[in-house]
């Protein structure tokens, strides 16, 4: 939900800041954000999503 509300944000504030030369770097720090909050997420949740998955194998290491 934060991650969402961020994304709607990165999209939707630099357009309402009429041409201010910040608005390109609020634009990528919210997505910055947003990128740091969804790895930390998987960290703390303690999933491996951004490693290499083997194919299923046996007890004894067959397929």
């Amino acid at each position: 939900m934060g991650s969402t509300l961020l994304l709607l944000a990165a999209a939707l504030i630099p357009p309402a800041m009429h041409g201010a030369a910040a608005a390109p770097l609020v634009r990528d720090g919210l997505w910055a954000l947003v990128v740091l909050i969804e790895y930390s997420i998987g960290f703390r949740a303690g999933t491996w999503g951004w490693g290499v998955a083997w194919p299923n194998t046996g007890p004894n290491g067959t397929t």
